[in-house]
């Protein structure tokens, strides 16, 4: 600060000079001036304004209004929601707490960059009041890891975890013959979601049949369902299997006559 008195010219040194901050900051007090000269440094933990007058003795020289920014993002706190998800569908990032390497808030309006090992990701994200927040969908199975960055700096990373999702598609054995009162096996296999994704043991197969009897609910295995169907006359019967309300496919089974088990001669 450059002091000077009523007529222009400059102060005498030594003259005292003080300095008062706004809003907590912490400003240091000058020695004197020499050749008009003083000066003090101000300082703040946070980002905010802060306004610093000048004055000599009790009469005020003058005022400034200091703006004090974060420097670049160094840190943040991510999470993901819900952390574990069905096969295609979106898991929320929020990127929060993004501080500088002093611990101080980031201003409104850098640029974050995610990443994701796995899946779709929105591409960035202009951070406000230190956070920023994406997208995630992935159509697969297993974990995805998701990266924030700032200028190529990695400022947290945050794992989803996705699931098949319900059961959509299966392939059921071909039209096959039975035999009328001998108990016959109906595999359904390669059961998976509407992604392709093998849907997760224990999942529950309703069987339903035309004709007979068959045992309604097995869970899958390895992708994989398994029915027993009994049927004592002969004929087609058309097996049909749905997980979830939805029809997975459906198979016919044409019951032929047993081999005879006595003959009766006149």
């Amino acid at each position: 600060v450059f002091v000077i008195d009523a007529f222009g010219n400059e102060v005498s040194d030594g003259t005292v000079i003080s300095f008062a901050a706004t809003n907590n900051a912490s400003v240091t007090q000058s020695n004197g001036t020499f050749n008009g000269w003083t000066q003090a440094e101000l300082t703040h933990p946070n980002v905010t304004s802060v306004t610093v007058t000048v004055s000599m003795g009790t009469t005020q020289l003058n005022s400034t209004t200091v703006q004090f920014t974060s420097a670049t993002p160094a840190s943040a706190n991510a999470s993901a929601t819900p952390q574990t998800q069905t096969a295609g569908s979106n898991v929320a990032i929020t990127l929060s707490n993004i501080v500088d390497a002093a611990g101080r808030n980031a201003t409104d309006g850098f640029e974050i960059n995610f990443t994701a090992t796995s899946g779709a990701i929105t591409p960035n994200a202009i951070n406000a009041s230190a956070q920023a927040t994406a997208q995630l969908n992935y159509t697969g199975t297993g974990n995805a890891t998701v990266t924030a960055t700032h200028n190529g700096a990695v400022l947290a990373t945050i794992i989803a975890t996705y699931i098949p999702a319900s059961a959509k598609k299966a392939i059921a054995i071909p039209q096959i013959l039975g035999v009328a009162g001998v108990a016959q096996a109906i595999q359904l296999t390669q059961i998976t979601d509407e992604w392709g994704n093998q849907i997760a043991n224990g999942t529950n197969v309703t069987f339903a049949t035309t004709n007979g009897s068959i045992n309604a609910v097995n869970a899958t295995l390895d992708g994989t369902a398994t029915a027993t169907l009994s049927y004592n006359a002969t004929g087609n019967v058309t097996v049909t299997a749905s997980a979830n309300g939805m029809q997975l496919n459906s198979t016919t089974i044409i019951f032929v006559a047993a081999a005879p088990s006595s003959i009766e001669i006149n």
